[in-house]
């Protein structure tokens, strides 16, 4: 069979096997080995030019001692290239100037484009499967622990960087950050669930809350919210609500016209309602009213059931009360009385959720609970799954630069603060 040979540069590639896969498999390989050759050729003339310049921290030159060998994973594939050792004769420190140069961390085995390329993935996907799609796809060798470490690194830093404007908020000089956002209307909403935990063989409660103001109806059934703005966390109630305070507080709802705050019921998110939001408009969620009217009552009372719902449903909390409180009194079965006592205490906690329905119409609690579940259940509730306190919070933090549309700014400002901290003219 006759053979084409080609010749590109110093990069020589002979074709005998004229099927795709063949050529697309040589066409790949050719790629890295062609992106290596230019990278090396950039590193050299960029080494040339920084140590021409280089000096020591205590103002000494620096003098070449030797060459070490490098390798780093990039967008293009791993590329191997040897840098020169430098040393200061005067206090002994060594020096990489090419590394400095081009912005690569002591230790790095990754450049930062291909770090965001790999936790652009993993946040969406188990560790061991982004590894093999990473070397599948992208040809980006990187192993499970060495994923898991990238996500702790990235991770750590968002984590702080919330501690620091927590702290400078609640802890320090009372420094709030600027408003991005101005509503006449803001709908609050906080759910809650839990996370596997690996260490206590138990649940750690994963905190979710969301602001927006705006949605479309696509169909009878379905809504498109149009600025929904998240936070989560595996925090403490407290933290949680400095934190969320401090969402809200961005997305301009401590300075809206109307604002309405819509929960299950759940005492904990009740109680952050009246001391984040006194001046709210509390709705109880519907559904949730009418699943606990449906326990206490059973499926033999159907029709009574749908009375109560109906009463519920125009926001008559005392006719509602009352109609419960009869039945208590009638009730000889222990099992069920304790039953209807519970849906009392429960309505009864949350009547103004229900009697507001007449002022603002039902609103239910639908948005919070499909974000709990793009969230946190599709990448933390996997059959078998189960999670490090530490490590969850890492990843549910990335998570939320993506739900809520801000992963390509948080990577666009990295990479040019890595410029403008290496870049030497």
């Amino acid at each position: 069979m006759k053979s084409i040979e080609l010749c590109l540069g110093k990069v020589k590639l002979r074709l005998e096997n004229f099927s795709l896969n063949h050529i697309e498999r040589q066409a790949v390989d050719l790629r890295q080995e062609i992106f290596e050759k230019i990278i090396k050729d950039i590193f050299t003339g960029i080494e040339r030019l920084v140590i021409e310049r280089a000096r020591c921290s205590c103002g000494s030159k620096l003098l070449k001692d030797g060459k070490d060998r490098r390798i780093v994973v990039t967008i293009g594939g791993k590329v191997s290239y040897a840098r020169s050792r430098m040393i200061c004769k005067a206090c002994g420190k060594n020096y990489y100037p090419l590394d400095d140069a081009i912005g690569l961390a002591n230790g790095a085995k990754h450049s930062l484009r291909a770090t965001e390329v790999v936790l652009d993935m993993v946040t969406d996907l188990p560790y061991a499967k982004t590894s093999r799609h990473m070397d599948k796809l992208a040809h980006i060798q990187v192993s499970p622990q060495k994923i898991a470490g990238i996500v702790s690194t990235e991770g750590a830093k968002l984590l702080g960087q919330d501690e620091e404007q927590r702290v400078a908020a609640f802890d320090k000089s009372a420094t709030f950050p600027a408003e991005i956002a101005k509503k006449s209307l803001a709908i609050v909403q906080v759910d809650s669930t839990g996370i596997n935990d690996r260490y206590t063989k138990s649940w750690m409660d994963t905190k979710v809350g969301i602001i927006y103001s705006q949605s479309a109806r696509l169909s009878k059934t379905r809504n498109l919210i149009l600025d929904k703005n998240v936070y989560a966390s595996l925090d403490g109630v407290e933290k949680f609500r400095q934190n969320f305070y401090l969402s809200c507080h961005k997305m301009g709802v401590f300075s809206a016209d109307k604002v309405i705050f819509v929960s299950d019921g759940i005492p904990w998110i009740k109680k952050l309602a009246k001391e984040m939001f006194p001046k709210a408009i509390y709705l109880l969620d519907l559904w949730h009213l009418k699943k606990n009217i449906n326990l206490a009552y059973g499926k033999e009372n159907a029709e009574l059931v749908d009375n109560l719902a109906e009463l519920a449903y125009y926001g008559e909390a005392a006719a509602l009360l009352k109609n419960v409180g009869l039945d208590i009194a009638r009730c000889r079965d222990p099992d069920r009385s304790g039953k209807l006592k519970d849906l009392f205490k429960y309505i009864r906690s949350n009547a103004d959720g229900i009697e507001n329905y007449k002022k603002v119409g039902i609103l239910g609690s639908g948005a919070v609970e499909k974000t709990v579940d793009i969230l946190v259940a599709r990448r933390f509730k996997l059959r078998g799954m189960s999670w490090y306190e530490k490590n969850a919070a890492k990843m549910l933090r990335l998570r939320l630069l993506k739900i809520n549309g801000e992963w390509d700014n948080y990577w666009n400002k990295r990479f040019e603060d890595n410029l403008s901290r290496n870049f030497r003219c």
